[in-house]
């Protein structure tokens, strides 16, 4: 909390049961930061009596004070996992970009990360790839991506694990985004609880979804509302229930441009709403 240090390494420990979050990072500047190999969990412990409503995380880290930022970031081969609080995630990264250097240089890569309100929840961030990572079990969704830009979500597996929670993938008010080689199934019998899709795009513009998986959502698979320069390509859009429950696989809504369907192997109609300028290649 307000400080500045370069070159810190946090390696094979176990951090739990910390309120406010087992790292937590405000108001500072900090540069070459490795998180590895750590068992980060139940860092938001209900049996605290003090700061009841402040959200948490198992990483907590916010750099949207005045003169704060957080560069040369690695956070790998953790297992980071909770219990669900209200506005809470597994990983919060809160950026806002500085006039002299842009946040960014982030890889999140290789965790086993489960078990919140959000898993990770990403606001503001710029230049960060999150790969190869096991991602479960969130009241929300597994991952929300909102107002950042230049990230890279690759070859990660998002569900959930117990039948009380859920799973998705949220890309809001982002831009240059590319996500592929990703896995997403709704196990629900009725569709999700929160109501929320594998999938969703809002307000976002230039969002690359190249090759994966979109399984069982309910009411669609992916559901893309008010977006530009959206490519959906090489990706399963299908329901395995033996009853259906999903009124559609793709549906773009909302004042679009140059929004575009390629290829995709689908077994349900697309609700393409003409206002938003889709494309459909077969």
């Amino acid at each position: 909390d307000g400080v500045n240090l370069h070159q810190i390494n946090v390696t094979g420990c176990h951090i739990s049961y910390n309120r406010l979050g087992g790292i937590r990072i405000e108001r500072s500047e900090v540069r070459n930061l490795q998180i590895t190999g750590n068992d980060i969990e139940y860092n938001n412990a209900r049996v605290h009596p003090d700061f009841p409503d402040a959200p948490t995380a198992e990483i907590w880290i916010d750099t949207t004070a005045r003169g704060a930022s957080v560069n040369e970031v690695t956070v790998a081969s953790n297992t980071i996992q909770a219990t669900v609080s209200p506005g809470g995630a597994n990983l919060r990264i809160l950026e806002a970009p500085g006039t002299d250097r842009p946040p960014g240089l982030w890889t999140i890569n290789g965790n086993v990360i489960g078990s919140q309100e959000r898993n990770v929840w990403i606001t503001g961030g710029h230049g960060i790839t999150l790969t190869g990572n096991t991602i479960y079990s969130a009241a929300r969704e597994n991952l929300l991506l909102e107002d950042s830009d230049q990230v890279v979500v690759q070859g990660n597996h998002f569900r959930r694990h117990t039948p009380t929670m859920g799973t998705g993938v949220a890309i809001v008010r982002s831009r240059d985004v590319t996500l592929g080689g990703v896995t997403v199934r709704d196990e629900s019998e009725t569709g999700q609880e929160s109501g929320l899709p594998p999938l969703r795009i809002e307000d976002a513009d230039g969002v690359l979804v190249q090759g994966g998986a979109f399984i069982d959502g309910v009411p669609f698979g992916i559901d893309v509302a008010r977006s530009r320069h959206v490519r959906l390509s090489n990706v399963s859009v299908r329901e395995r229930r033996a009853t259906r429950r999903a009124t559609g696989s793709i549906r773009f809504r909302g004042p679009g441009e140059n929004n575009q369907i390629a290829y995709c192997d689908v077994d349900a109609p697309h609700q393409l709403d003409p206002e938003s300028a889709v494309t459909f290649l077969p």
